[in-house]
């Protein structure tokens, strides 16, 4: 069965709101709007892509030259299987307005349970699952906060903190806060806590190093499907990936993790997703993680779950469809008004040297892939 995609980056922010008819900030609406056809780079042979009007001339450039063989929507068949960037209440109506039927979308149940899921109290219970299992000492679990007082007493004893709203986006929602400035920050605090019902409490950590495990779950059963090396900026806001294949971005994550303590991550990590996710969710998992220092462990395994599509699922398939296995580089998302232009090489269907936008024209952002 093919997939059809739908590039929905806004679909975080609907989980928070939960509502039918979510309508995204404008600088969200136009990230979609740019980024409609990436999934021409990373879907499979016979997929199709939903548009809102594709430019015929450069979609038939690319595909001659990376033999790219998704397909632009025509149409609901039969055999299509609705695969948008995450599922999402809101995610529904486009995709109903474009003719996908109902019964071919998770009904409301089925949402609530991929939003709890989403919820960052399913990191914690993560985090505290493998260190029950692994051998080594791990980053401690976030703490789910309920009231001012709660955050109060957590951040006395932490002295140095992160709280995290449950669901939010690329980000947005991370507050640094520490026993000088608590009280300042106690209006917005409680605020959030009405919002969303609770607020999660970290450690803050000396990070060094982020990257991600990447799965797609499917009947209960987690696969790995390789490593995702990024960058984020100092307010948590995703900033560029690592362009490599799986052995170079491993070599780089046991730069800072010991690969023993990879091994027996990568071990205890898919029973545990399996036992808690189910059957509730089916598609791409990306479990953001960090490496820090200054403390007596240097792996935080739970950073964050994403139920959903991330850009390490993207760089991971357009590194393994589109790329040469010896290049490497980095792939990121400008303003197309800062964007110099393509400038690039390539041979038998693979891209090897120079940048490539992967936005088609007129688009608002640039979707870049940079090859050093």
């Amino acid at each position: 069965m093919s997939r059809l995609h739908f590039f929905y980056p806004q679909n975080d922010l609907a989980l928070a709101r939960d509502v039918d008819h979510f309508t995204a900030p404008p600088a969200a609406q136009r990230l979609a709007m740019a980024g409609q056809t990436l999934p021409l780079w990373f879907g499979d042979e016979g997929d199709t892509v939903i548009d809102d009007g594709i430019n015929g001339r450069w979609y038939k450039q690319m595909c001659d030259k990376f033999d790219i063989k998704v397909l632009p929507f025509g149409g609901w068949k039969d055999d299509m299987i609705a695969a948008p960037w995450g599922w999402s209440k809101s995610c529904r109506r486009p995709l109903a307005e474009r003719g996908v039927p109902m019964t071919a979308m998770p009904s409301d149940e089925s949402l609530e349970a991929i939003r709890q899921l989403s919820h960052r109290r399913t990191s914690a219970e993560i985090a505290s699952r493998l260190a029950q299992k692994l051998s080594f000492p791990i980053a401690p679990a976030a703490v789910e906060l309920h009231s001012g007082d709660e955050v109060t007493a957590f951040v006395a004893e932490a002295k140095d903190a992160i709280l995290k709203l449950p669901w939010s986006s690329s980000g947005r929602g991370i507050i640094p806060v520490s026993t000088a400035d608590l009280d300042s920050r106690r209006q917005s605090i409680e605020g959030a806590i009405a919002r969303q019902g609770s607020i999660m409490g970290e450690l803050r950590l000396n990070k060094v190093f982020d990257f991600a495990l990447l799965y797609s779950m499917y009947g209960g059963k987690c696969r790995f499907d390789g490593f995702s090396v990024f960058n984020t900026q100092a307010s948590g806001a995703y900033s560029s990936n690592l362009l490599a294949g799986d052995e170079v971005l491993r070599s780089l994550i046991e730069e800072h993790v010991p690969a023993e303590q990879l091994d027996a991550l990568m071990d205890a990590l898919p029973p545990i997703l399996e036992d808690i996710i189910g059957d509730a969710y089916s598609g791409p998992i990306g479990m953001d993680m960090l490496a820090c220092t200054g403390r007596d462990f240097v792996l935080a395994p739970a950073v964050e779950l994403n139920l959903r599509n991330t850009m390490g699922h993207v760089c991971r398939r357009l590194f393994d469809k589109h790329i040469s296995p010896s290049a490497r580089g980095k792939y990121y998302i400008v303003p197309a008004a800062d964007y110099p232009g393509d400038d690039f090489a390539c041979s038998n269907g693979r891209m090897n040297s120079g940048r490539l936008n992967l936005a088609q024209p007129g688009a608002d952002f640039a979707f870049v892939a940079e090859l050093s």
